[in-house]
């Protein structure tokens, strides 16, 4: 199984979201404010990855010679979203 983008399993919460009918309109609400805050959830991500990769502060084992490689540091770790993935 391949992982969904975050902006289909955006679409697919609001889809499922306007197709429930429920007598209290509470699964409707929860859908839709899941997509909201995972949407923002992926913007917030998104600028807090570029402002730390704009001013990396490594630990003082991690050197030019092992991030990404044999370093396991946050920074090590972060991965740019696709812009497809946050709109």
């Amino acid at each position: 199984m391949t992982a969904s983008s975050t902006k289909d399993l955006v679409n697919a919460l609001n889809i499922i979201a306007s197709q429930i009918n429920s007598h209290d309109g509470i699964p409707e609400t929860a859908l839709a404010e899941t997509a909201i805050r995972l949407m923002d959830l992926v913007r917030l991500t998104g600028r807090l990855s570029d402002h730390i990769l704009a001013n990396p502060v490594h630990h003082p084992e991690c050197n030019l010679h092992s991030k990404g490689t044999r370093c396991t540091c946050v920074l090590s770790q972060i991965q740019s979203i696709p812009l497809s993935d946050t709109t």
